[in-house]
């Protein structure tokens, strides 16, 4: 399995403006890739988890909560990716926690095959203790 195509995904992140590109590469390279699925292990990240919720209720314009989050991480890459519901639509994340910038991807409605698309930055501050 060949890593390198993170940093090429991560590039398409960056520097995407329609923001089904970078899932299109996903899906293509790494998606359904048992080899890439086992590469990674299991990850609890709450915070990422309420980033989650945020975009989402934005995007949603209503409150929401995820559920049955499963989240897995490439240590290596500082790189998770991962699996939700919000609302019980099937949701998506994958998050570069090294520059704070990940992607949703939400199925709006699965009659239509209708998907949401969005990147997010996250960005910490550190508080002086002085």
């Amino acid at each position: 399995m060949d890593l390198q195509k993170l940093t090429t995904l991560k590039n398409k992140l960056i520097m995407a403006r329609d923001f089904s590109e970078p899932w299109e590469y996903f899906y293509d390279h790494f998606g359904e890739n048992q080899e890439f699925i086992e590469l990674g292990t299991r990850a609890d990240h709450s915070y990422l988890e309420k980033i989650i919720e945020g975009v989402a209720g934005k995007l949603l314009k209503q409150k929401v909560k995820v559920t049955d989050f499963l989240l897995t991480e490439i240590e290596e890459y500082q790189f998770f990716h991962g699996a939700c519901f919000i609302r019980g639509r099937p949701t998506n994340v994958f998050f570069f926690a090294d520059i704070g910038l990940g992607a949703l991807c939400i199925l709006m409605s699965p009659r239509t095959s209708q998907v949401m698309f969005t990147r997010f930055t996250v960005a910490t501050i550190k508080r002086n203790r002085d």
